[in-house]
């Protein structure tokens, strides 16, 4: 493989900027779409470097003697968090065709969905403080990466839909069999929630995910849970995906130094919050306790609570 196209590789694997990734990227489009010779070289070259990339970055995670790190669960910055995505995704990929498939996506993404951002999102020490927090506080991480890590991307951009979001990769011949979930967040826009609360929202729909093994389901609890409160969900739906989320967010940020980060907390009354306390109270515990069971089939609690909450 000749000098030129070693270069396109280097300048890939170094790139730090969304914007300039992406027209890296159409650059190795290019040399797939060309008559050159050494498609299938460049492929596997460049395969083998943005597998390094994600490596070393692991390794980092794991030798660290940062102890508000989880070994299972990876924070990538704003420098990493392009060309780590970027390597998720097309290592996965050997044959000339996918390749460019998964190249126009990415390309895509970059340069139609990418806003240069107007603030700056959470960095990488505040995401690890929160993690820590919440596996301190409720050992939430040892249910969400029960059967799989945890991989979550500081985006340095804003986007022209979401603040964030969770992505969810499934085989095709197991379509309610998760086995990879990313957590992507932007900076924020002046409009939109604290990055706090955005962060600890996608938290929960990992934690939906990890419970029900599909992307969209929430535990059949959930739903029973709010009919006491005249609140008819139906599941399976991005409606009750966001409620289930919206909530986790509320009972984990509540009463703790993170409160001030979530606007929902005052929409509630105190016995609201206290349903929702007891409801995840359960759950948590039931899901800890069937960890390994986790691992190959869905959990859920039988919830009989009347709307009212144990006195505790």
């Amino acid at each position: 493989m000749d000098e030129s196209l070693r270069n396109i590789i280097e300048q890939v694997v170094r790139a730090e900027i969304a914007k300039d990734l992406s027209e890296l990227l159409k650059e190795c489009l290019c040399v797939l779409e060309s008559k050159n010779a050494n498609k299938r070289e460049f492929i596997s070259v460049l395969n083998e470097r943005l597998t390094n990339i994600g490596g070393v970055h692991r390794l980092d995670t794991l030798l660290s003697s940062n102890t508000h790190i989880l070994q299972n669960v990876y924070v990538h910055d704003y420098k990493v968090a392009p060309v780590i995505y970027v390597s998720h995704r097309l290592i996965s990929s050997n044959k000339i065709r996918d390749y460019k498939v998964t190249l126009h996506k990415l390309i895509d993404m970059f340069d139609n969905e990418f806003n240069e951002p107007k603030t700056v999102g959470l960095k990488k020490d505040q995401v690890n403080n929160v993690l820590h927090f919440l596996q301190s506080e409720y050992r939430i991480f040892d249910i969400i990466t029960c059967k799989t890590d945890l991989e979550i991307f500081l985006f340095n951009n804003s986007h022209k839909q979401f603040n964030s979001f969770c992505e969810v990769f499934y085989d095709e011949k197991e379509p309610e069999t998760y086995h990879k979930r990313f957590i992507f967040t932007f900076a924020s826009r002046s409009e939109e929630h604290d990055p706090y609360q955005v962060l600890i929202h996608e938290i929960g729909h990992a934690l939906q995910v990890a419970l029900t093994h599909q992307g969209m389901m929430t535990p059949d609890s959930f739903i029973e849970m709010n009919k006491e409160l005249d609140v008819y969900l139906e599941n399976n739906t991005v409606v009750s995906a966001e409620v289930f989320a919206d909530i986790f967010s509320v009972v984990v940020m509540n009463n703790s130094y993170f409160a001030v980060h979530n606007d929902l907390i005052r929409i509630f009354p105190p016995e609201v919050l206290d349903l929702f306390k007891c409801y995840f109270k359960m759950l948590f515990e039931y899901a800890l306790e069937n960890k390994e069971v986790l691992k190959t089939k869905k959990l859920d609690i039988i919830w009989a609570n009347s709307g009212k909450p144990p006195k505790s």
